[in-house]
């Protein structure tokens, strides 16, 4: 178990949609942003470049193609319509890879860490 102040939770206020995907937008609490820095800090001190998350999310849709006019105005539609999201618990750490193609989304872990 790794200490900590805070709950390790994400706060999904709000829907973002642009024309590649719509994602639930999150707001970490501190103590998630703070074991995001030590899991790079201690990776960086074992020689491994890992990029900073660029943001929480949750990727609910991504699009493989352009929508008819009428379909689009139907998502915004729909996405303005919806509540918010709500919370997650982020329960362990997945080391691993994924890979995306339009027919297949592949989901490899090699280590999962419980917190």
């Amino acid at each position: 178990m790794i200490p900590r102040r805070l709950p390790l939770t994400v706060h999904y206020p709000e829907w973002l949609f642009n024309s590649a995907a719509v994602v639930a937008a999150g707001i970490p609490t501190q103590s998630v942003f703070d074991l995001t820095q030590k899991i790079i800090r201690c990776a960086k001190e074992r020689g491994i470049e890992l990029r900073s998350p660029w943001g929480s999310h949750i990727t609910v849709s991504r699009f493989t193609g352009p929508m008819p006019p009428s379909q689009i105005a139907m998502l915004v539609n729909t996405i303005e319509t919806l509540p918010p999201l709500g919370q997650s618990k982020l329960q362990s750490i997945q080391i691993g890879y994924f890979l995306i193609t339009r027919q297949t989304f592949e989901h490899t872990v090699y280590a999962e860490f419980q917190l």
